[in-house]
């Protein structure tokens, strides 16, 4: 079906430009990308079926279908209504549909993820001002004209041009790109986005020790040794600390604004700290899954219970905080988590597969990072973001989501391959 890497390039160009174009239809948005990919899965992976045998994919894929029939028992136990029970296994069939698709062009040619960066550039433009997406209109619903800012638009733009210019550019000018992601998560951090500014920072560190490591010509292992795995490990604590310290700072002291002082105040009241603090939705999903931790509350998990309140008061926090309050006036248990979402609405399985992608990640970080020496600071930017965002943001778009994961995927076969090959030599 796609023959030749140009073909299979624009296909990719071309799922990444209708990944955040989205349109309504009936039980919620869709991105035209998502449609296009999940009816052409079954297709390739009928074709490719053979050649799939050994790959990182099939476990991976195993646990997705374990999650979906979780979702499928979870809904029926807790009596899901139609619609909400349709979203909850649309989410994981759609996920499912768009790995398959991503991972089986990818894996023809890895660096074809260049293209996606760049229409997914496009796309993330065009979805907040042509084909505006759910995200947009639940922003401009909860904020109204203040929906249009950096925090919550123009940052986004910004993060995807910058991720498309680190994909094409970063083999002739790296040093440069690293500097893009240090002044990009700086003018995060000033804009009052602080954890993309923070992994921006961190992933510009990632980014730079490993350029030193790939700089020594006699290097033949791709994997790092536990002495600088620990190395790593440590400098990135330090550079957390360091970003905390330097925040805190600046919001004391009014210099991100007095919204950002008040909000700083707030949160760092918290009886767990500045960044439970900021995500009270995780301490209230938490409770809701030590609650239910076999099979969860159902993708129609209403907080009868009371997990918010809960959450605000064992937190310390003021009943107020705006957007992150809406979550629970609408009924809903809040979540703001990939691993502590899935589990909580459905079951143990949905969080396991999370829980085995993070697993996987972190394997990544030590023995792959350097098996495509071109496409460094994309996964760099795909771990690094991802190890915080499976734990502490919500789901979010999900063609790029699983193309994040159809690449961290192929590049460990592609190594796995190779070290087959270098045995059998």
């Amino acid at each position: 079906m796609f023959k030749g890497h140009k073909k299979i390039n624009l296909w990719l160009f071309l799922a990444g430009l209708g990944s955040f174009t989205q349109t309504n239809f009936i039980i919620g948005y869709f991105s035209f990308s998502e449609v296009a990919l999940c009816l052409f899965a079954p297709v390739l992976l009928f074709k490719n079926v053979n050649s799939l045998s050994g790959s990182y994919f099939k476990p991976i894929f195993g646990l997705l279908c374990l999650w979906f029939m979780s979702a499928v028992v979870s809904d029926i136990y807790n009596h899901a209504s139609f619609i909400q029970y349709s979203k909850g296994l649309a989410r994981v069939l759609i996920i499912g549909g768009c790995l398959t698709s991503l991972f089986i062009l990818l894996r023809k040619d890895l660096l074809g993820y260049r293209y996606f960066a760049v229409g997914l550039a496009f796309s993330i433009f065009l979805g907040f001002f042509v084909f505006k997406s759910g995200t947009v209109d639940a922003i401009e619903k909860f904020q109204g004209s203040r929906g249009i800012d950096y925090e919550s638009t123009y940052g986004y733009i910004l993060s995807g041009a910058l991720t498309a210019f680190a994909a094409v550019c970063y083999r002739r000018i790296p040093y440069v790109v690293i500097l893009a992601f240090v002044a990009v998560g700086c003018l995060d951090i000033l804009q009052n986005v602080r954890s993309g500014g923070a992994l921006k920072i961190a992933v510009a560190g990632v980014i730079f020790f490993y350029q030193i490591q790939r700089s020594g010509a006699r290097q033949k292992s791709f994997n790092l040794t536990y002495a600088k795995m620990f190395a790593l490990c440590v400098l990135g604590v330090i550079g957390m600390f360091l970003t905390l310290f330097v925040y805190s700072y600046l919001a004391k002291n009014s210099y991100l604004g007095d919204k950002a002082r008040e909000q700083y105040y707030t949160q760092s009241k918290s009886k767990l700290g500045l960044i439970m603090g900021s995500r009270p939705q995780v301490y209230a999903a938490v409770c809701a899954v030590v609650d239910k931790p076999i099979l969860g509350h159902g993708s129609d998990a209403y907080d009868v219970n009371g997990y918010w309140d809960r959450a605000v008061v064992d937190l310390r926090l003021p009943k107020h905080q705006g957007l992150r309050e809406s979550y629970g006036l609408l009924g809903y248990i809040p979540a703001h988590s990939h691993v502590f979402q899935a589990w909580m609405e459905h079951g143990l399985f949905g969080g396991v597969f999370w829980g085995a992608v993070l697993i996987f990640y972190v394997r990544f970080i030590k023995n792959s990072m350097l098996v495509v020496p071109d496409l460094l600071p994309i996964v760099s930017l795909i771990v690094i973001n991802s190890l915080w965002h499976y734990i502490f943001s919500p789901f979010g778009f999900r063609v790029p989501l699983a193309g994040q994961i159809a690449l961290i995927i192929a590049i460990s076969d592609f190594q796995k391959k190779s070290m087959m090959r270098r045995v059998l030599r």
